[in-house]
């Protein structure tokens, strides 16, 4: 229901239950002449007379009786559904400490400010690294978590994917030539995660069934933001999630190759927590939370 059609039905119910258009008007803070315009465009919408007006009190026609009936329990309901998400927001309160990639905590920036604005009482202590940490000892509540999971200690929730691109700064490609197969990689300064083997496929198809495409290059690091930047200086090739370097491919600082011969992964996200603790509702709030707003971005994928 649009606002304004919610705003008659209010306009309405306080007309019937004050007794007069001026007087609904002092309470809904409208002259009486908007009062009379709500209840007009309202009756003609619904193809029927509500109310009959006379110099002295409004009364209530047969269908004005009916449909009075329906108009109070909507605007009973929305009381109800306002008065739940007020408790619920006055419920949610103390501080969620948080831990995930760098690369992956910059990008939730957005996120996390929707949702303090939503939960005002709920503080936020987000912690950034690459290593393995014991969430408990840490006194962790969540751990965001990207790639396949070595530990069954913790409870792990699926929330997202994410996509990858293989791309290059225009400058390298003017420099080096742009590469029109997976095989031509072999040609190219290939910047690698450190974490991983060299001979990774990089989401592409193979060049033959038996191999698939090679990659190789003179700089390795353990973090994509590294590999963000030297790609965008220039240096090399790189294959990263799209989130990571979606606002250079829109601005043109970055350029995706073989497009048509990736096949992008799609690495899991998860939200973690210890097995022996039930996650608080503030924890729980944020985990479903970020899993609508991951589902909804175009940098990410819904967990499928």
């Amino acid at each position: 229901m649009s606002h304004d059609r919610f705003s008659e039905l209010a306009v309405f119910v306080r007309a019937v239950e004050s007794g007069s258009f001026s007087a609904a008007g002092r309470q809904l803070d409208l002259s009486a002449s908007a009062v009379s315009k709500a209840i007009s465009r309202l009756e003609e919408r619904l193809g029927a007379r509500l109310l009959h007006r006379t110099s002295r009190s409004l009364q209530l026609t047969y269908e004005g009786e009916v449909f009075i009936v329906g108009a109070r329990r909507v605007l009973e309901a929305m009381d109800d559904a306002q008065r739940s998400l007020s408790e619920l927001t006055a419920e949610l309160s103390g501080r969620l400490r948080i831990y995930t990639l760098p690369s992956f905590g910059y990008t939730l920036v957005p996120f996390i400010a929707e949702f303090v604005r939503r939960f005002p009482r709920i503080k936020i202590d987000i912690q950034l690294g690459a290593e393995r940490v014991d969430l408990v000892e840490r006194n962790i509540d969540l751990a965001i978590r990207l790639g396949a999971l070595q530990d069954s200690a913790y409870f792990a929730r699926k929330i997202g994917l994410t996509k990858h691109v293989i791309c290059a700064a225009p400058a390298y490609l003017a420099r080096r030539g742009t590469p029109a197969t997976p095989a031509a990689l072999k040609d190219h300064n290939c910047l690698n995660f450190s974490i991983r083997t060299h001979d990774i496929h990089w989401g592409l198809r193979a060049e033959s069934p038996l191999k698939p495409a090679s990659v190789d290059g003179d700089i390795t690091s353990n973090q994509a933001e590294m590999l963000h930047r030297l790609c965008v200086a220039g240096v090399g090739i790189t294959e990263l999630p799209y989130y990571v370097v979606e606002q250079d491919i829109a601005s043109g600082a970055l350029v995706t190759l073989l497009d048509s011969d990736a096949q992008p992964e799609h690495d899991p996200i998860w939200a973690i927590y210890p097995h022996n603790q039930n996650p608080s509702p503030r924890t729980t709030a944020f985990i479903e939370f970020l899993r609508e707003r991951i589902a909804a971005s175009p940098g990410f994928l819904p967990p499928g």
